[in-house]
């Protein structure tokens, strides 16, 4: 099956991305999907489905469908309306329609490795605490974890 996805990008095209998945594509419709797109990988929202592309290409496939309709069939048609009448691409309004956390892929946890702090680097916590007494926590936090 061929999926059609509404890419956040200033483009007011969908594009085209097979699924691997059994089941119906209509399962899928309304749903994030992530995507590799210009090589690199990309939540979109699936909006339409169907047996064949118009392209001629190989397609990509989709890599990852996310959870239960982030949009019903209403609510698509309403932002495809809005997008009508507003002249704005359809990808970039639903990623605007989601929750921001939602709306992007989380970045990878990391870990950052302080060096044990030198003399005056303590000087300019002490000078530090009055403008900026949150980061001077967030600091001494740091530095306290790396010790233990």
């Amino acid at each position: 099956m061929i999926v059609s996805v509404a890419l956040p990008i200033p483009v007011e095209t969908l594009f085209d991305f097979t699924l691997r998945e059994d089941g119906p594509a209509e399962a899928v419709i309304g749903r994030r999907v992530l995507v590799r797109f210009s090589g690199a990988e990309t939540w979109g929202v699936a909006v339409a489905a169907r047996e064949r592309s118009g392209n001629d290409s190989s397609l990509e496939p989709i890599l990852v469908v996310g959870p239960p309709p982030a949009f019903s069939p209403d609510l698509l048609e309403f932002c495809a309306a809005l997008c009508r009448d507003t002249c704005s691409p359809l990808g970039i309004r639903l990623n605007r329609t989601l929750p921001r956390r939602a709306s992007r892929a989380a970045p990878p946890a990391r870990r950052v490795a302080v060096a044990a702090p030198r003399p005056d680097a303590l000087s300019f916590i002490e000078r530090a605490r009055r403008r900026a007494p949150r980061q001077v926590a967030a600091l001494q936090r740091l530095l306290t974890a790396d010790a233990a």
